[in-house]
């Protein structure tokens, strides 16, 4: 069945292959992810955590070096800390988490890495520093892992090695191992602080690994774990100090802008009264002008009314003489025909004001005291109220 189905998906696969060839990357990701994932399962397959391996580890560890710590398996532990992904993803998530790559490269055939997957790496001492890293393993016998062993020029087996990634390389280590691209994004610089190329670079020897003494290594890498969060609290403290100064400044350049908000309404309503004043004095003066126009309009009516009739001549009949008082004492007198009506009486009594420097009394009444009566009527005659042939009249201020 399997060789007459591939028979018949063949010219279908051929067809698909001309219309769509491969690229080179084709499948690079996805191998890389699938490579390290099966190292991750093959670690947890074939040295599976157990507390009597943890506990027989420790006890031969003690009595074998007497400066070794007992420690008992610790549930909390990651027991396969290794990671599922691909180099360069597992680069980019100790980038983003801040923490140091422990980088492990198996070799299926070097009469050492069996016992050493088994004894050392899933050491408790050892295990509880690895979970404090992001971890990547992978056997050099995948395209990947041959890849990572070329590129670190790698020549000794068990190899281990503690990577630094993103920031500026450190004076001891200036030259940081490239990193595999990423396919469209930029890889981020990686530096190599710490390695054990084999058991002799470390100082370890065969009996510590086959009696799982990871001493050494853990030494090791505790120096650098110990350096690298010396060096991730200056770069917190750092970052809190910049974090300061902005929220700092931030406070500043808000005080300033309330304060240039408060100062730009100040001036506004500086503004707004100013316009309210000019716009109240505009008023005031066209009231005054309104007021001035009026008074001279009625001035003219006045002299045009007491021109047109004009002052009667002595010992001419029908006239009444008049001597009005004023409320300061003042006294005017003028003849008027007896047929001139209280509106004429008036009109002399502003024109005399006007013309003899008098206060001018905007409102008045005209009445005279025997017989006690006011004169509020203006069409009403002198002859028909009684101030024939001489009368004086009292003028009463109405606004007084």
């Amino acid at each position: 069945m399997t060789v007459i189905l591939k028979t018949l998906l063949l010219p279908l696969q051929k067809v698909s292959l001309y219309l769509f060839p491969p690229k080179e990357f084709d499948g690079i990701q996805s191998s890389a992810d699938k490579s390290a994932k099966d190292f991750h399962n093959y670690f947890q397959n074939i040295f599976p955590p157990t507390s009597s391996t943890a506990t027989t580890a420790t006890a031969t560890n003690s009595n074998s070096n007497s400066n070794a710590t007992t420690t008992t398996h610790d549930p909390n532990i990651n027991q396969n800390p290794f990671s599922k992904r691909g180099y360069t993803k597992t680069l980019l998530e100790a980038h983003r988490h801040q923490q140091l790559c422990f980088l492990y490269l198996h070799s299926p055939l070097h009469p050492q890495s069996h016992t050493f997957c088994q004894l050392i790496l899933r050491h408790p001492n050892v295990l509880q520093y690895l979970n404090q890293c992001i971890v990547w393993g992978n056997s050099i016998h995948t395209a990947e892992g041959a890849h990572i062993a070329e590129m670190l020029h790698v020549s000794s087996y068990p190899y281990c090695a503690l990577l630094k990634v993103g920031g500026p390389p450190s004076p001891t280590n200036p030259s940081p191992p490239p990193t595999p691209t990423n396919h469209g994004n930029p890889p981020p610089k990686v530096e190599l602080v710490w390695k054990m190329e084999g058991l002799e670079y470390s100082g370890m020897t065969t009996h510590d690994v086959q009696t799982g003494n990871g001493e050494k290594l853990v030494r090791g890498m505790q120096t650098v774990i110990r350096a690298y969060q010396a060096f991730l609290a200056e770069l917190e403290s750092r970052r809190l100090h910049r974090a300061e100064e902005v929220r700092l400044r931030q406070e500043q350049d808000r005080e300033f802008q309330e304060a240039l908000l408060a100062d730009q309404e100040q001036e506004r309503e500086r503004l707004r009264q100013a316009q309210e004043e000019e716009e109240r004095c505009q008023a005031q003066k066209r009231l005054e002008m309104e007021a001035l126009e009026k008074k001279e309009t009625l001035l003219k009516d006045c002299r045009w009314l007491l021109e047109e009739r004009g002052e009667p001549p002595p010992k001419t009949p029908d006239t009444t003489r008049l001597r009005i008082t004023l409320p300061t004492g003042k006294k005017m007198e003028r003849r008027f025909y007896s047929k001139d009506t209280i509106r004429h009486v008036r009109a002399f009594v502003r024109i005399w004001m006007q013309e003899n420097n008098v206060v001018p009394i905007e409102r008045f009444s005209l009445s005279s005291n025997y017989p006690k009566k006011t004169f509020e009527e203006e069409d009403l005659t002198l002859e028909d109220g009684g101030l024939t042939p001489m009368a004086v009249l009292m003028i009463q201020d109405l606004d007084a």
